[in-house]
């Protein structure tokens, strides 16, 4: 009788695992284009690897479920898991009454499209309008006399995008401001812009921000040590995100027509 020894079993593993990372790949490039451009077929595969890691510690294990986990992560960040912008996420990933993946997954995509509508709207009218308005927003429009910095933020967040500022509540704003706060302690960054810009950062594309491989060009710019002020960094990223969102948005607007 033919034996499979140990060591072939777990280089057949191995083989089946870098053909689904492969395929992985490729759908990522199709499901994201641009996004997939901009950060490489090393990047993407950096993001597939984290997704097929944090996808397995949830109990998914099928090729359908994984897939739809990264996808996930390409739309609102590689720690949506535990983005407290994102209660229904986590609410499903750790609900104890789910064992089945498969049902798992099925939850997880009835939570997604509840939020889109709310928060998206229909044909992504609420999102776009938003990424129009983020992509040109001036300080000085929010300042008011005798304002906090936290006045301006709050401000700011609700003309931006009054449906996720709505779907979020002041709890959870509070949250993100002091996810800003602890952002700009982590990078040195003392000025006004560049808190109100962290705080941008965490309402636009996600809480893990600034370690997330699918926005690389955060973290480069942070850690930029030919830009010795953590200010100048800050402002340096300002310019960055904004030619981010008018590329984004030049993108969404492209596939409406």
């Amino acid at each position: 009788m033919l034996k499979i020894r140990e060591e072939q079993i777990r280089a057949l593993e191995e083989v089946a695992l870098r053909n689904f990372e492969d395929g992985l790949v490729q759908h990522c490039k199709e499901f994201a284009p641009k996004h997939s451009e901009v950060i490489e077929d090393e990047g993407v595969r950096k993001v597939v690897k984290l997704g097929i890691k944090r996808a397995n510690e949830y109990g998914f294990t099928k090729r359908g479920p994984i897939r739809f986990y990264v996808e996930l992560m390409f739309m609102f960040g590689s720690d949506f898991d535990n983005d407290f912008q994102l209660p229904w996420a986590e609410g499903v990933l750790t609900n104890d009454q789910i064992s089945d993946e498969m049902e798992r997954a099925d939850a997880l995509h009835e939570k997604m499209l509840e939020y889109l509508e709310q928060v998206a709207g229909e044909d992504d009218e609420y999102s776009l309008k938003a990424l129009r308005k983020l992509s040109k927003a001036r300080l000085e429009k929010y300042r008011v006399a005798g304002g906090t910095i936290e006045d301006l933020i709050t401000m700011a967040l609700r003309d931006v995008y009054p449906q996720k500022y709505e779907y979020l509540g002041e709890d959870r704003i509070e949250t993100l401001v002091e996810g800003a706060k602890q952002a700009a302690k982590r990078h040195s960054v003392s000025s006004e812009t560049g808190l109100v810009l962290f705080a941008s950062l965490i309402f636009a594309i996600g809480h893990g921000f600034d370690n997330d491989p699918l926005f690389p060009w955060v973290k480069a710019t942070m850690k930029d040590d030919s830009v010795p002020d953590p200010n100048e960094r800050a402002e340096k990223l300002e310019k960055k995100m904004k030619i981010y969102l008018e590329r984004a948005l030049e993108y969404l607007e492209e596939l409406k027509k």
